[in-house]
C-alpha cells in the first residue's frame, strides 16, 4: 500500500477511518499491519470487530496475538467465543496467552456493568 505511514494510521484511528485501517491491516510492511490492527481495537465498529476476527487466522503469530489484544480492547462479549477458540487451539503459546488476557479484559468490563 503506497504512502501508508505510522502517522497516518494514528490519524485514521483517531478519526475512526475503519476502511483505511482494514486496508492497512493487510499491508506488506509488518509494522504498518501491527499498527493498523491496534488501531482497529480502538475503533468500536462492526467492521473493526469482523476484521479482527478474520485476522485471528493469519499465519504470523505476532499478528494473531495483536488481533487478540485488539479484540480485548473492543471489550465485546461476542469476541469471547473466538478468543476461547484461539486460547484452546492456537499452536503458539504466546498467542494463547494473549487470547486469555483479552478474555479477562472483556470479563472485567462486563462484571463492572452489572
Amino acid at each position: 500500500m503506497f504512502g501508508v505511514s505510522l502517522e497516518k494510521i494514528d490519524k485514521w484511528t483517531k478519526k475512526g477511518k475503519v476502511e483505511r485501517l482494514i486496508k492497512a491491516a493487510s499491508d506488506s510492511d509488518k509494522d504498518i499491519r501491527l499498527a493498523a490492527i491496534r488501531g482497529l481495537g480502538k475503533v468500536d465498529h462492526e467492521k473493526s470487530f469482523n476484521s479482527l476476527v478474520f485476522i485471528l487466522r493469519d499465519e504470523d503469530p505476532e499478528i494473531r496475538g495483536t488481533a487478540c489484544e485488539s479484540l480485548g480492547e473492543l471489550r465485546k462479549v461476542i469476541a469471547e467465543e473466538h478468543l476461547k477458540y484461539i486460547a484452546k487451539n492456537d499452536p503458539d503459546k504466546k498467542v494463547k496467552e494473549k487470547a486469555i488476557e483479552a478474555i479477562k479484559k472483556i470479563d472485567e468490563v462486563n462484571e463492572e456493568a452489572l
